[in-house]
C-alpha cells in the first residue's frame, strides 16, 4: 500500500510554456511556466521570467531555425514552387 501511495505522489514534468507577450509590464518579452502533476491530480508551477525564458530559447534557437528551413522547403515543394531547370 506504501509504494502505490508514494508512485501517486510521484511528480513530473508536464508541461513547460514559453510564450511572446504582446501587451502588460512585459510586452516584447517571453515569459512562460513549468508545470509539474502527480497521479492524485495535484500540480504546481514555477514562473518563468524573461530572463529566464531567454536561456531556454538560447538552447532550442538551433532546431527551431533547422524545423523552419525543412518547413519551408516541404511547403515550396507542395506547392510546386520550386525553381525549374530550364
Amino acid at each position: 500500500m506504501e509504494d502505490k501511495k508514494e508512485n501517486q505522489e510521484e511528480w513530473v514534468l508536464e508541461k513547460v510554456e514559453i510564450e511572446y507577450n504582446r501587451f502588460g509590464d512585459n510586452k516584447g518579452m517571453y515569459t512562460g511556466r513549468i508545470t509539474f502533476k502527480n497521479k492524485n491530480y495535484e500540480s504546481f508551477h514555477f514562473v518563468l521570467y524573461p530572463e529566464m525564458t531567454q536561456k531556454y530559447l538560447e538552447l532550442i534557437a538551433n532546431e527551431v531555425v533547422k524545423s523552419a528551413e525543412e518547413l519551408t522547403a516541404k511547403l515550396i515543394e507542395t506547392l510546386g514552387l520550386a525553381k525549374k531547370e530550364q
